[in-house]
């Protein structure tokens, strides 16, 4: 199934299909290849968010709301690199 969804991308949500397939090696016991699964569906939606790509979740459009609703100093605030010593 997987590789049926490979011509059509990202609009496919391949990640969705790698996360079911983790599932059902999970319950077969086979921790190995739902490892793998995982990871491919985790590298498929970074392929999908790094290619501007959004997250259509409830909790990805609440963080978009909030973001743009703040102002462009908090932003660069939270992407400025911590100098205290912890």
């Amino acid at each position: 199934m997987i590789e049926c969804k490979a011509p059509f991308g990202h609009a496919a949500e391949p990640w969705k299909t790698w996360g079911v397939l983790a599932k059902i090696e999970t319950a077969a016991g086979d921790a190995a290849a739902a490892g793998s699964a995982r990871a491919r569906a985790r590298d498929a939606f970074l392929a999908y968010r790094r290619a501007s790509g959004e997250n259509h979740s409830r909790a990805g459009r609440l963080s978009r709301q909030s973001w743009r609703g703040t102002p462009p100093s908090f932003h660069s605030a939270l992407w400025r690199p911590s100098t205290s010593a912890s």
